[in-house]
């Protein structure tokens, strides 16, 4: 069985996948009314791809990642001279177990909920290939809890309980691995399901072989025992209405530079089919039968080149005949107003380039706009990396008390200024401690990448 989202959004996300990384785009070139097959043919073989949705969610990503982020398995209150456990800093500089650190695999986390809308983190434990009786013997075999990610393509049903917790989950992949190099690749086709339950795993497999029915055989099942499904649902932006389903920027941004895909294509015919003059001039042999052909009512003019002289008859001097502007300078201006809104979409303002007619307030209800939005999804990601260090903890059977700071703020404004402006408060509000705190807020920044 599949979820309604599954059913309703599976072949979607490959067109905002595609969007994204600019794969296939000649697929969502349209074919006008009027035009002939072999033209379009032609046209979408010319065409090139401005790609707006990849370099803004990059971008965006780039600004969400370039601040400090803390985090701790220790509540805040605490001395900051604690030092973090070697098995939770290992967590964070191999969140994987493939060597990735846990920024670089948050920030790809970010990239797939600006693409598809939301994403799935499951925190797992790996199997011990011997029976475990004490933690020590947990550590000395070097088993710790580890993520890894299920894209929405493949997680295809689940439900919630009326909080919106994961009851169950259930996603699928194919089975094509040939760990033997020295035979052949069988002739069974192997979907594999994965099912987590608040209390269980289950691994089934669906076979499929020529002349054969499909069958079901169960790989492997096991309790956990966590009491909670370990995954957790990253939001780009969660959907007002739809439970467990979020809204994509790709959709919204990539619809848009489909367009200007669209709109190039047209302004590139119309230089292919326009960009030379044509010359006007009287036929010198209208009328003079055509001696090669033999044929008395057949008449030819002079050839000049290919396809750039108009005949005409009457006495008036040869000139050139030039194509008209217009339609192609309508386009452009099109493609520039798509370019507009585009940025105008994902907050960003206009970041083509400085425009020098904007005021000052213009420009700082742009940057509020944007640092506003940075910080949102700053949100959003802080609330799910708080949900997945809670499920680490669960598998090594603790209670998770630190915490996860992403930046509040994204303001671009200068040291100096920020001095300035901390000692002016330090002289209106006289007080040690909100003086203090004035200082640690300027220090972490400036020394974002400092140990504490």
């Amino acid at each position: 069985q599949e979820h309604p989202i599954y059913t309703e959004y599976s072949k979607s996300w490959i067109d905002w996948y595609n969007w994204f990384t600019g794969d296939n785009m000649p697929l969502y070139i349209r074919q006008h009314p009027r035009e002939r097959d072999d033209v379009f043919k032609a046209r979408k073989n010319r065409a090139y791809y401005f790609n707006y949705v990849k370099p803004i969610i990059n971008l965006i990503g780039s600004f969400l990642f370039s601040r400090a982020i803390t985090r701790s398995f220790h509540t805040q209150g605490e001395d900051l001279d604690v030092v973090e456990d070697s098995e939770e800093t290992e967590f964070w500089d191999n969140i994987d177990l493939r060597g990735t650190n846990i920024n670089d695999f948050m920030r790809q986390i970010f990239t797939f909920t600006k693409i598809f809308g939301y994403i799935d983190v499951v925190t797992d434990m790996p199997q011990s290939p011997f029976d475990l009786a004490t933690e020590q013997q947990r550590l000395e075999a070097g088993l710790r809890p580890y993520c890894y990610y299920i894209l929405p393509s493949q997680m295809i049903n689940w439900e919630t309980d009326d909080f919106g917790d994961f009851l169950w989950v259930r996603w699928k992949e194919k089975i094509n691995k040939l760990y033997d190099p020295f035979t052949m690749r069988s002739g069974e086709d192997v979907c594999r399901y994965t099912t987590w339950t608040r209390d269980a795993w289950y691994i089934d497999e669906v076979v499929t072989e020529r002349g054969r029915k499909p069958y079901v055989r169960r790989i492997d099942a096991q309790e956990h025992g966590l009491g909670v499904v370990p995954v957790v649902r990253f939001y780009g932006e969660k959907d007002l209405v739809i439970e467990n389903f979020g809204r994509s920027l790709a959709e919204t941004l990539g619809s848009i530079n489909v367009e200007v895909l669209n709109l190039c294509t047209l302004v590139s015919e119309e230089v292919y089919s326009k960009i030379f003059n044509l010359l006007v001039a009287r036929d010198p042999l209208d009328g003079v039968p055509d001696a090669e052909s033999g044929d008395a009512t057949n008449t030819r003019g002079l050839e000049i080149g290919q396809n750039n002289i108009l005949y005409f008859v009457g006495d008036i001097p040869p000139f050139y005949l030039a194509p008209a502007t217009d339609p192609g300078e309508f386009i452009v201006s099109w493609i520039s107003d798509c370019i507009d809104q585009i940025y105008r979409i994902a907050n960003l303002g206009n970041d083509t380039g400085v425009d020098q007619t904007k005021s000052g307030v213009a420009y700082g209800y742009e940057f509020n706009n944007t640092n506003r939005m940075l910080a949102d999804n700053a949100d959003r990601m802080q609330d799910g990396e708080e949900r997945v260090h809670a499920i680490f903890m669960r598998w090594l059977g603790r209670v998770w008390e630190g915490y996860v700071d992403y930046p509040d703020t994204f303001d671009v404004g200068s040291y100096q200024e920020e001095i300035a402006s901390i000692v002016e408060a330090k002289n209106a509000v006289r007080s040690e401690t909100f003086g203090r705190e004035l200082e640690k807020k300027l220090i972490r920044k400036m020394l974002a990448r400092a140990s504490a």
